[in-house]
């Protein structure tokens, strides 16, 4: 039985690999497993140039920065973390701030109203409606950014390494035959 879950592991992500279609990065020539073309870093976009130097995202900073983001901290800490400040992480410190602000700006004057004019409270409810939206928006685009972008940047990332000429990948396949299926290993350079 768990040979069967294995191949079936490997099988499906054979499938779901095969279906990607890769990223094509220079669009004159046409690039075949017999004549792969290898780029410079200097061709690179700058944001490709800023990935590359970047490196990949480690599981631990990807799964702390994650968790730490989303709950106990925030304000662009687990952006920080994984080592993307400075392309989102200080958005969401200005913007998580700013709603703060707002929000307690509107709590601010029913305060002072609350001490000043007896009996009298009249709360700026939109203040505070807007805050408190704005903190939402802003957290759950957070949560996402940091759950959702690694994982496509360490993909970009490998793929550019692999087109620069600078990476080996080992990967286990299983090919599905009309008899069975054989398993293999391809390997990327």
């Amino acid at each position: 039985m768990k040979y069967f879950i294995v191949f079936s592991l490997l099988f499906a992500s054979g499938l779901a690999k095969a279906g990607n279609k890769p990223e094509k990065l220079d669009t004159t020539t046409q690039e075949t497993p017999g004549n792969r073309k290898t780029i410079s870093y200097d061709s690179l976009s700058e944001e490709d140039k800023k990935i590359v130097d970047r490196g990949e995202i480690s599981t631990a900073r990807y799964v702390v920065g994650g968790i730490l983001g989303t709950y106990p901290l925030g304000f662009g800490i687990g952006h920080a973390i994984q080592g993307r400040y400075m392309d989102m992480g200080y958005i969401f410190t200005i913007g998580e701030l700013g709603s703060i602000a707002v929000f307690l700006a509107g709590i601010g004057q029913c305060a002072d109203t609350a001490n000043w004019r007896s009996n009298s409270a009249s709360c700026n409810s939109t203040l505070i409606g807007l805050g408190l939206g704005a903190l939402v928006g802003f957290k759950i685009w957070e949560i996402i950014d940091l759950w959702a972008t690694p994982p496509e940047l360490n993909d970009r990332y490998h793929r550019l390494k692999r087109r620069m000429g600078e990476e080996l990948t080992f990967e286990p396949t299983l090919l599905p035959l009309a008899d069975g299926g054989m398993l293999g290993l391809r390997i990327t350079f």
